[in-house]
């Protein structure tokens, strides 16, 4: 559905909707308790938006005021994420988050 209606988006609704993204992916920790699969589903539509060109992977190194449970479910996905698509761990190793927390990241990118 996103490589169909990509090209269609106005700026203004691609800007809506990375803002709505990167606000529901930095709350993703809390999400997830009501669903065992948004871990997987976030990381497809992050995968999705990255390929239809919408919203970039490095428009997530923006996310900011990231704890220790929501950088470790945010981190889960970014796992899912590079199972779809390898490029996607150099883009995410260049975060500050991801480098201020290297071991947390590594321990689950590996696990």
């Amino acid at each position: 559905m996103l490589s169909f209606y990509g090209d269609k988006i106005y700026s203004e609704e691609k800007e809506e909707l990375i803002k709505n993204s990167l606000e529901l992916i930095s709350n993703i920790y809390y999400l997830e308790s009501d669903n065992k699969y948004l871990i997987d589903i976030w990381a497809n539509i992050i995968f999705q938006l990255n390929h239809t060109k919408i919203m970039p992977y490095i428009v997530l190194k923006n996310l900011s005021d990231l704890y220790d449970d929501d950088l470790k479910s945010l981190f889960s996905v970014f796992k899912k994420v590079i199972e779809l698509d390898n490029s996607a761990y150099d883009i995410f190793s260049s975060f500050k988050y991801v480098n201020d927390n290297r071991d947390t990241f590594d321990n689950i990118i590996e696990g």
